[in-house]
């Protein structure tokens, strides 16, 4: 239903700017075809993958939320030559040991990365790729850190979204991966 909409509101539009004076050349038309057909895949999308959550009184248990859902799919894996050692849900993730450390202005806790290796049973390696999402979530993203590299002050800290993400005083934020969802161990 929706879809039909926003293709009608966009069939609208292009005819109206293509009618409208000094908006006569395709090419206008196009960008503006383009651009009114991105934001609609835009709102259709958020649309498509947002829920609403009642708060206050009068809530009552409502659909589920997309964090919720993020919550029951999300886990972080510790791979090894290409093999799978540990699957963590969130609720694994949640029951492991926690630090505090001081990173970018602001405390994070969270477990170590060193924690949830020894919970898969490595001791010996050179490095670990994280691997997640580079900040803004628009591309896969992982950081190397060798063994050397690797101390109690390189965490996986929950977010609002329901995943754990990278914090370190020893890395840039703008480096830190979110939604880590793989230790890629070499």
């Amino acid at each position: 239903m929706l879809s039909k909409l926003i293709l009608t509101v966009l069939v609208i539009l292009s005819l109206f700017m293509v009618s409208m004076p000094g908006c006569a050349g395709s090419e206008k038309t196009a960008t503006t075809t383009n651009a009114a057909t991105s934001a609609a895949l835009t709102i259709s999308t958020q649309a498509a993958t947002s829920t609403s959550t009642k708060t206050g009184s009068g809530a009552g248990t409502g659909t589920a939320t997309a964090a919720s859902n993020t919550a029951a799919s999300y886990g972080i894996k510790v791979t090894q030559n290409g093999k799978t050692l540990l699957n963590l849900s969130l609720a694994d993730i949640d029951k492991l040991t926690t630090v505090t450390i001081s990173a970018d202005g602001s405390s994070y806790t969270g477990p170590t990365i060193l924690s949830i290796l020894s919970k898969a049973g490595i001791t010996d390696f050179t490095k670990v790729n994280i691997v997640g999402f580079a900040k803004g979530r628009l591309a896969t993203a992982e950081l190397p850190v060798t063994k050397a590299e690797l101390n109690d002050k390189y965490i996986v800290r929950r977010t609002n979204q329901n995943t754990y993400s990278l914090a370190s005083p020893d890395v840039p934020s703008n480096n830190w991966i979110i939604d880590v969802n793989e230790l890629r161990v070499e």
